[in-house]
């Protein structure tokens, strides 16, 4: 909380729209992932302007094949799945401690130049063997750190900027 709090308040200095989603990530990963895309489709709405966010919980998933990867990899695959192809964003789930489930990776960044490189049909091919670790690999999108020694919980930031011909540009 205190670190997501801090990330806030620095967004705010900076003179941008934050958006504190507090303990967001609390839940199965998919349904989280389903929840936090349409929250950030209503703020949109409701503020009129892009924003930026962040959240902490945990969520919990069910490992369904032998590849690599973790919770906070499995949820920037499905919020990248999530949005529609017009909408700007940019996400990051990484686990605290530094190594989300066995991937070695703290967590992984999607957005949606990413999403134009991709499609969900590929993205279900990496999430049914549970290896989302494998495609942070292969775009270029893993974020390391190695082991922080802190394990305080998992951490979401990120940018929506609502579709493409709706963005304020000032911010």
């Amino acid at each position: 909380k205190i670190f997501n709090d801090s990330i806030i308040h620095i967004f705010s200095e900076m003179g941008l729209l934050s958006i504190n989603l507090e303990n967001i990530l609390n839940g199965e990963v998919e349904t989280i992932a389903e929840q936090i895309s349409s929250k950030l489709r209503e703020i949109f709405i409701e503020r009129k302007r892009s924003f930026w966010f962040a959240g902490y919980g945990e969520t919990t998933t069910k490992v369904i094949g032998k590849g690599k990867g973790g919770r906070n990899l499995e949820l920037s695959l499905r919020i990248m799945m999530k949005m529609n192809p017009e909408e700007i964003f940019s996400f990051i789930s990484i686990a605290t401690d530094g190594d989300d489930g066995n991937s070695l990776m703290m967590g992984m960044i999607t957005d949606n130049i990413l999403k134009e490189r991709t499609t969900n049909v590929d993205l279900e091919k990496y999430l049914k063997n549970s290896d989302s670790a494998t495609f942070a690999e292969d775009f270029g999108v893993a974020v390391r750190t190695g082991y922080t020694g802190s394990n305080v919980s998992d951490i979401i930031i990120g940018y929506y900027g609502g579709l493409i011909e709706n963005v304020n540009r000032e911010e």
